[in-house]
């Protein structure tokens, strides 16, 4: 209950912020000035001077650079699938050992109950006092009485008799 209001609130006051207060975005727009030359590319033939000052690359030379280019992207797309690929397995695994964990409690969790449960019940049992009638010295003594009563009787009709 605590923690959804601090989310709550918390929620509130970044909406809040994020609307209100205006976004100032810090970078510059790039000048083109007299000292910094637009971009350019011209092709040369051998013995052609050339337009601007820069640096003269082969066509293989190029070539090369614009196929190490496409590498190191290939290469870094698939080093960010790899470790991508690697941070979803740990989170499957966290998320695995959590469901195992809350399993094994949830398992103990009702074991202990079930135990609690039979404890009370024989605690319970054993409180009770039996009843009179169920108790063993009761039925002894209604033998011991029924015998004397049988004796007695039988006596007093064989006294009878003669």
């Amino acid at each position: 209950m605590f923690r959804q209001l601090i989310a709550t609130i918390t929620l509130i006051a970044f909406t809040t912020v994020m609307c209100v207060v205006p976004t100032i975005a810090y970078a510059d727009e790039p000048t083109v000035t007299d000292e910094t030359p637009p971009a350019q590319i011209t092709t040369l033939r051998l013995g052609d001077p050339a337009p601007f000052d820069g640096t003269l690359f082969s066509v293989t030379a190029a070539a090369r650079i614009l196929a190490d280019l496409e590498f190191t992207q290939a290469q870094c797309d698939i080093q960010i699938n790899q470790r991508l690929a690697l941070s979803q397995s740990e989170f499957q695994l966290q998320l695995d050992t959590q469901l195992a964990r809350y399993s094994s409690l949830e398992f103990r969790h009702n074991e202990l109950m079930a135990l609690r449960t039979q404890q009370i019940d024989f605690l319970t049992k054993n409180y009770e006092p039996q009843r009179w009638y169920q108790s063993g010295e009761f039925w002894f003594a209604m033998g011991i009485v029924g015998g004397v009563l049988i004796t007695v009787g039988a006596g007093y009709a064989i006294g009878q008799a003669n």
